[in-house]
């Protein structure tokens, strides 16, 4: 992953990377005042206000024996590795994928390099287009699919998202396909309706799929700071997520949101997604992301 990172996304590490650097060769004394001022700049890098106090008030006292700010450095890198690895454990993926998020995050192209990604394994993979309110939702989809070589089913004209899917379910098990993944429509706007319906095809893929475990995994966009950590736990309300995939992971992007969201909702980061390309995803490493903040 690392090498993907400088060669592609070196970028997207900028900001919080230039940050931590200016901050941690200024060579400064340890002190009360050193701390007030890092725990300012994981505020700045999107980390968040309480999660930043928390990460500084571990590091104090990780760092009570810290005579220089290089060791400080270190002890961070450490700790923030360890904040993202602590809900790696819950990571896992399934043979049935729900895709969320809202509108313009990046999802349509996420699922087409995920299911790019599982063909290159030698899987048979089912593209599902749940979105059926978005008049161009299903074509924009549908070319992702052809990209990646994967089958593209929109429920042949029914504009019920649980009608397409439960149809689309009965299809992957019928046609006997490794993997299948469901991009759902995301209005936030309407936020009892999204709820009666992401509930509604969460059951309905259990009543077409049985035996299948379902893992939803939501898609946010690297540079809306903590507008993604608020979608995320709206989303979680409706629909228990079990993984993040952080996309359009840019110069604009601050790269701090995804320890907030890991420790509020105690889920993992799936993948990184950056960039038009069918290949342009990557499996998520908390110590190649971290690496890469530092390193950058």
């Amino acid at each position: 992953m690392f090498s993907f990172l400088k060669s592609k996304i070196t970028s997207f590490f900028s900001y919080f990377s230039s940050k931590i650097g200016r901050f941690f060769s200024s060579q400064r004394m340890v002190d009360d005042s050193f701390f007030n001022d890092l725990e300012e700049v994981l505020i700045s890098a999107d980390v968040g206000a309480d999660k930043s106090q928390q990460i500084v008030a571990q590091l104090k006292l990780m760092a009570q024996d810290a005579t220089s700010s290089e060791q400080v450095k270190r002890i961070l890198q450490e700790l923030l590795t360890a904040e993202l690895k602590a809900v790696e454990h819950n990571k896992k993926e399934t043979g049935v994928t729900l895709i969320v998020g809202i509108n313009g995050v990046g999802k349509t192209s996420f699922v087409g390099k995920y299911a790019k990604r599982l063909i290159s394994q030698g899987k048979r993979v089912l593209i599902i287009a749940a979105d059926t309110f978005r008049a161009a939702a299903a074509d924009q989809l549908h070319l992702w699919a052809d990209r990646a070589g994967a089958t593209f089913f929109d429920g042949n004209g029914k504009t019920d998202p649980a009608a397409v899917v439960f149809d689309g379910c009965k299809k992957f098990i019928d046609e006997k396909f490794d993997h299948v993944i469901i991009d759902t429509a995301g209005r936030l706007q309407a936020k009892e309706h999204l709820m009666r319906e992401l509930e509604k095809i969460s059951k309905v893929v259990l009543k077409a799929a049985p035996g299948n475990e379902m893992s939803t995994w939501i898609v946010v966009d690297g540079t809306l700071g903590q507008n993604s950590l608020e979608q995320a736990k709206l989303f979680n309300e409706v629909s228990f997520l079990s993984g993040v995939v952080l996309t359009k992971i840019d110069s604009s992007s601050r790269g701090g949101i995804i320890f907030s969201i890991c420790d509020v909702l105690q889920v993992p980061v799936m993948y990184l997604s950056h960039g038009e390309g069918i290949d342009d995803i990557v499996s998520f490493s908390a110590e190649s992301y971290v690496k890469g903040i530092f390193d950058a």
